[in-house]
Parts: structure tokens; sequence; C-alpha cells
């Protein structure tokens, strides 16, 4: 990537969705600049390793900027996406859902929780955001709750929550009402075709206050 960069001439980058960081303890072969920078690692969390990583590209020259600057447009705003809007239930699912979400996420655990009936079905760790709601499907059922929430004192470069028709489709595929995610602090990615999405599997998208 940084020789592809150094050629085009690029020195801002951008980052936006997942990142499958499972591949760390399954097969990952660093090559010689992260090898470089692995000493640098305080410890494998979330935001230490991304840090880390922004620091490597900035220190060859490309500078990893909030997307926010360059697509405004996919910053989450306030309020129900779909004309699907979450029962009064679904609501205090939700709102158990924030307090577990940002427990969690304040431990650098993750940063998604799937609640149903007051129940709190499945956290992400590491396995990620879509196979977090894809288990929620198997646990719990259909009908929960998926909310998904930055971290305090999240850094906006990266690692912001990101929804996305592949969001959408592990969802509906796991039965999943509604999705609630912060307004300002994450990212609707191609908007037009999640919510499309969203509305033919009859899930509600909130962005939160």
């Amino acid at each position: 990537m940084v020789r592809t960069f150094r050629r085009e001439g690029v020195t801002e980058a951008a980052m936006a969705g997942g990142i499958a960081k499972v591949r760390i303890f399954g097969g990952l072969r660093p090559d010689l600049l992260a090898l470089k920078h692995a000493p640098k690692l305080r410890n494998w969390g979330n935001d230490d390793l991304l840090r880390t990583v922004a620091g490597m590209f900035e220190e060859e020259g490309v500078a990893i900027i909030d997307p926010a600057r360059i697509c405004p447009e996919i910053v989450a705003r306030e309020g129900c996406y779909t004309k699907n809007r979450p029962s009064e239930a679904l609501w205090d699912d939700i709102r158990l859902g924030w307090k577990v979400a940002r427990t969690v996420s304040e431990a650098d655990v993750g940063q998604t929780v799937c609640i149903k009936r007051g129940n709190v079905v499945a956290v992400e760790a590491m396995e990620g955001t879509d196979r977090c709601i894809r288990r929620a499907g198997e646990v719990g059922g259909k009908g929960f709750v998926v909310v998904k929430v930055a971290k305090p004192g999240q850094d906006v470069r990266f690692d912001l929550p990101a929804i996305g028709p592949t969001t959408v489709e592990a969802l509906a595929d796991a039965g999943a009402a509604a999705m609630a995610f912060p307004a300002k602090l994450s990212y609707v990615l191609d908007e037009a075709a999640t919510v499309a999405a969203a509305e033919k599997a009859k899930i509600a998208l909130v962005g939160l206050a």
C-alpha cells in the first residue's frame, strides 16, 4: 500500500469500514515495514493497533485523515432512516443496548451488542459486527435489536461504527428488527442502497443523539 501511495503521489488517506482483526491470530504474515513498527505496539487492543498503523503510514509520508472531511455525506444523522420505526418494546431494548455497548466499548472489547426483550443475546469481540449479528440470530431467534457505538474518546480518523449494505444483509439473514448507532459518530455507507435494503427487510435504522 505504501509503495502504491508513493507511486501515485498520495499524501493523505481515509479509512472506513471493518478490519478483519481475527487474521492477526490466524496466519498473518507481516512484511518488513510491519515488522519495523510492530515493537511500538503496547498491546493488541483495537485502538492501540489502529493508532500504530496510522503512525506507520504517517512516518511514510501518508497522513490518515477523518473520512468526513472528504465525504461529509456519510456521517450519520439523528433520527430514523427508514419508514419502519421501532416499537416501544424495541426502544426499551435499544436503550439497554446503548448502556451495555458503551460499557463494552469503554473496555475496548467491541462496539456492538444485540438485545432481545431485555436480554443481552450477543456481544461483539474479535469476530466483528456481522458475525456478532449472525450469532444473535442463532442464539435468540428473530426480533432482536443491534446497537453499535463509538468508544469514549474515539479517534474519528478510524474505527468509527460503519453501517452499509452488507450490514443490512447480515441483519436480515439473522432476523434483526432494528439497528441503532450514534449520530455524528458513525458512518452510513452507500445510504440509498443501505436504506432500500433495510426497508425491504422491514428493519428499522436509527441514528441516536
